[in-house]
């Protein structure tokens, strides 16, 4: 087989020198300038935080401290394949890709007058299942395999994934469509096969994602009226249970340092106003 030269793509002069540092430049430049990386703006997967303080500077955009994250993009690139090569691939397997919605547009309500927006990762038209992709670690598989047998404890273990699936159930809702059930797939990133992966599936609860767009709701009332650091003050100290923590707040505990508490204890009473000296989450009377 006789293939076309390409020599013609060749400089002159070839010199051979260390190019690691410039191939690292150049992926970690894509990671930084990504659309995701550079959002600041809250969506459905971030609603749920049991950390009232990243809350409330998510709201505010307040600008997270990021490195080059890898692994987050390890996860992106597989949920490009699986949104193409495997829900919209239409030159194999046996199943009719026309009851998948991939990468599906949602909207879970409005925010302080602004109106929430994310994409969700599958939706099966034929079984209303709602389906997110968390391509994870063996600690975090860890983590999830006991909620399996019992899916109460997913919604304390990974609050806000618990949050995030039943939001992007109420945004398809929005748009007309039957939701029954809610499922969280993590993936393994570091297995051989699919044979680790940990699916949580629950039964789709509209008054999960309605708690927590009134949760936020107050919080970006609060902000309008009080500003910024007034309320954060309410707020409280980072809990070190989120990742997030450690964006806003490099002193922040490590996550799982600590077990989250119940933040939304007395939060949502709509005459409630925040009061610094007990925090936002008291139970106090």
């Amino acid at each position: 087989m006789s293939l076309p030269s390409l020599g013609h793509l060749q400089p002159a002069t070839v010199t051979a020198r260390p190019v690691w540092d410039e191939y690292r430049a150049l992926i970690e430049d894509a990671i930084a300038n990504d659309p995701r990386t550079l959002q600041t703006r809250i969506g459905p997967s971030e609603i749920g935080t049991g950390c009232d303080a990243c809350l409330v500077s998510k709201l505010a955009g307040v600008p997270e401290r990021r490195e080059a994250a890898w692994l987050p993009t390890v996860g992106k690139a597989v949920h490009s394949w699986l949104e193409e090569g495997v829900f919209l691939d239409t030159h194999s397997w046996t199943i009719d890709r026309s009851r998948f919605l991939v990468e599906t547009t949602v909207s879970v309500g409005e925010v302080g007058g602004v109106d929430i927006t994310g994409h969700a990762d599958l939706f099966d038209l034929h079984t209303g299942t709602v389906t997110d992709w968390k391509i994870t670690g063996a600690n975090t598989l860890k983590k999830a395999k006991p909620c399996q047998a019992d899916p109460a404890r997913f919604a304390t273990a990974f609050r806000t994934y618990h949050v995030q699936k039943h939001l992007y159930g109420y945004g398809f809702t929005r748009r007309g469509l039957t939701v029954t059930t809610v499922q969280v797939a993590f993936l393994p990133r570091n297995a051989p096969s699919l044979r680790d992966a940990v699916i949580i599936s629950a039964p789709y609860d509209e008054q999960v994602a309605l708690t927590a767009i009134a949760r936020a709701d107050q919080w970006a009332t609060w902000l309008q009226t009080l500003g910024l650091e007034a309320t954060l003050a309410v707020a409280g100290a980072h809990t070190g249970d989120e990742y997030s923590c450690s964006r806003f707040d490099p002193t922040a505990a490590t996550p799982g340092h600590r077990p989250t508490g119940d933040q939304l204890s007395g939060l949502l009473a709509p005459t409630q106003t925040p009061d610094a000296s007990q925090g936002a989450g008291s139970t106090a009377a």
